[in-house]
């Protein structure tokens, strides 16, 4: 049974036994909620793709009968709805060829199985994971993509001369921190996910190394290849040895965020160079930049040797032009993605420049937001650009391929934005200043309808550009940009022109004038949107300079005041508030407070007396759907319900009512602190 015709039938039944007990056990945590979906879902993703090696023996699992009820019982739960002698049968799960490829998924499960890595691998890379936590699914996910990256190309195998930064197989171990807390006590674990790359040195002890910020697989891939690299080059240098033009390619091909720094120095007398070690020591300072390094005179020689990579034009720049007529100056040339980006001048002699330049460059072009990058929108704390459109932005790529979609339209447009932001940054050489992170989102979407909730966005604003100063701070400050707009019965009979009908939505896309001037997004209400790249770098320099006002989140004013409160919004707050003819008494409340509910009615009361008598106007504000700077409140609120009296001549210094909710008390404290004659 099972394919166990060779284990003798007392071993059998044991086994039998010990399943139909794991078996009884599993439907028992289930009846009671112990083991949740969340494990099972992330047990599947450790599972997909992963590779379980036999760390003890070279026998298959099938014939050492030692080795098979660890085998079951490690996968019991993670094999749920999956033929168990299907698993135990297959054994390309254990005996796979991996000899050519430069990572390897396995999973650590035991003390045993991390001592026998870390001994017989120079080094070693952890995830650290938990099954109810969603951003460890998405980090597992990011290494198999890291792991595909490299899988389809012999360039990137073991045998390659270009395997510049390490010349062996890497081994990536997956951790589940609830199932092996050991490993996570003993390696300082204090999150997940949580990637350590570990090193055992020659005295025994071990060097660890955390990687920070978001879990990305081309963030990672730099990191590793960063940080094995300054492990195994010359410590004085840091910098990766490029000698050849193969060596080059090969560099841009794995990079995300590369910099390729030429010079003449001799490989001895460079580390006794002011700007060398110039370089080297910016070169400290990032994890997510690949440095290399590479000699004029050594390219000079491989130009003739490569001449075929160069024949093909497989680089996106002109490397011979550089390489032949550098004038004996030093260069640094900035890479995304493979992609040239920036080219600086030497001579080098303050890295405030460099520095500055590699931050600029570094950035995505235009990233999207989705369940993948939001991690990383919030982590980078700066200025952001967001285009925020109707339809899904979840398969993007898909979209930018097509040019009838309004992604693809959209996306041209900040590219001309970024085109602008860059050529003002070189001519400045304030890069840090000219240019926010772009970012786009559609409307759809969990991740997406929760950002917009947080921003405050409503679906009738889309589409709509928005700068936000930082995402960290709460509330953030939104600046909102006022496109020009049009409205037209039949704009194509009044143009001529004609349109591009969106495949995710109804809007349709018309380019009026020349490309580079502007584009107009003609939604279906016939309301024609200028969405010009150089009014919105223009608007990009009027935030930086304080010409535009924050926009609040509000309430849409009502048309009409139906009851005896008057209804504020946020856009209405300072013009009622602050009228100088009149006392007004504000109540701040939000609808989840349940003391607010049980209050509502005492202060209709209230409002119902007063405004028959007085010229005392009651109003009241929902603090949540509505924004109010703290300069227009008063003194800050930190409870609801909060009652404030703002008088005639002193609206600035609200009076705090601060006795019982009930109708007397709140009418003595408007007797008391306005006119006496009007009661």
């Amino acid at each position: 049974m099972w394919g166990l015709n060779n284990i003798n039938r007392s071993t059998t039944s044991f086994i039998l036994i010990y399943i139909t007990s794991l078996l009884f056990l599993l439907l028992l945590f289930e009846t009671k909620h112990v083991v949740s979906d969340n494990t099972s879902e992330l047990n599947d993703t450790l599972n997909s793709n992963t590779k379980f090696i036999n760390l003890s023996s070279n026998k298959s699992n099938k014939d050492n009968t030692e080795d098979l009820i660890p085998f079951i019982e490690s996968h019991f739960t993670s094999a749920k709805g999956i033929d168990l002698e299907e698993v135990i049968d297959d054994n390309s799960h254990v005996n796979e060829n991996i000899t050519n490829k430069i990572f390897e998924i396995v999973t650590i499960q035991t003390d045993e199985s991390f001592e026998n890595l870390l001994a017989n691998n120079d080094y070693l890379i952890i995830l650290f994971t938990a099954p109810w936590c969603g951003m460890s699914k998405r980090a597992i996910n990011q290494i198999h993509e890291m792991v595909k990256y490299f899988e389809h190309s012999n360039d990137f195998s073991i045998e390659h001369p270009n395997r510049f930064f390490y010349s062996k197989k890497l081994l990536i171990g997956l951790v589940n921190v609830p199932e092996f807390p050991n490993l996570s006590m003993k390696l300082n674990v204090l999150d997940y996910p949580t990637i350590k790359l570990v090193k055992k040195e020659e005295n025994q002890k071990l060097k660890i190394i955390d990687f920070y910020g978001n879990i990305y697989h081309k963030k990672v891939i730099s990191w590793i290849i960063q940080q094995i690299s300054r492990l195994e080059n010359n410590p004085k240098s840091q910098l990766i040895q490029l000698s050849t033009i193969d060596n080059i390619k090969f560099f841009l091909e794995i990079s995300g965020y590369s910099v390729i720094y030429l010079h003449e120095f001799e490989s001895q007398k460079k580390y006794n160079n002011t700007e060398y070690l110039l370089v080297v020591d910016i070169c400290k300072i990032y994890d997510d930049v690949i440095f290399g390094e590479a000699n004029y005179n050594d390219l000079k020689k491989s130009l003739l040797i490569n001449k075929d990579i160069l024949d093909k034009n497989e680089f996106q720049f002109n490397i011979t032009d550089i390489i032949e007529n550098h004038e004996k100056k030093s260069k640094i040339l900035l890479f995304n993605s493979g992609k040239h980006v920036k080219t600086i001048n030497g001579p080098f002699k303050e890295e405030a420049l460099i520095l500055n330049t590699i931050d600029y460059y570094k950035q995505e072009n235009i990233i999207f937001l989705n369940k993948d990058t939001i991690g990383n929108l919030i982590d980078n704390g700066g200025t952001i650009l967001l285009l925020i459109f109707s339809g899904n932005s979840e398969n993007y790529i898909e979209e930018l391929n097509k040019e009838s979609s309004i992604i693809h339209q959209f996306y041209n447009i900040l590219q001309r934005v970024i085109a602008i932001r860059n050529e003002k940054a070189d001519k400045s050489n304030k890069y840090l200043e000219e240019r926010p992170l772009f970012v786009m989102s559609g409307n759809e979407g969990p991740i997406n309808r929760r950002f917009m909730d947080f921003l405050h966005i409503d679906d009738d604003l889309l589409p709509s550009i928005i700068m936000i100063n930082d995402l960290n701070v709460s509330p953030p400050k939104k600046y909102h940009l006022d496109l020009p707009k049009i409205y037209l019965n039949n704009l194509e009979s009044n143009t001529g022109i004609g349109g591009i009908t969106s495949s995710n939505n109804n809007a349709e896309i018309l380019s009026i004038g020349k490309p580079n001037e502007s584009n107009w997004i003609i939604l279906n209400n016939h309301t024609s949107i200028n969405f010009s790249p150089n009014i919105i770098s223009d608007f990009i320099d009027e935030v930086r300079s304080g010409m535009v006002n924050i926009t609040y989140h509000s309430q849409v004013t009502p048309s009409k005041q139906n009851g005896p409160v008057f209804i504020l919004v946020g856009n209405t707050f300072k013009e009622i508030v602050y009228d100088s003819t009149r006392d007004v008494l504000v109540l701040f409340y939000t609808p989840w407070c349940g003391h607010c509910k049980t209050f509502d009615p005492i202060y209709n009361e209230v409002a119902n007396i007063v405004t028959s008598k007085t010229n005392v106007l009651v109003a009241k504000i929902d603090m949540s759907a509505n924004f109010i700077p703290d300069d227009q409140i008063g003194r800050k609120i930190f409870r609801f319900p909060t009652i404030k009296l703002y008088k005639k001549r002193e609206k600035a210094n609200p009076i705090d009512f601060d006795g019982e909710r009930e109708v007397n008390s709140i009418l003595d404290f408007i007797w008391i602190h306005t006119a006496r004659d009007e009661l």
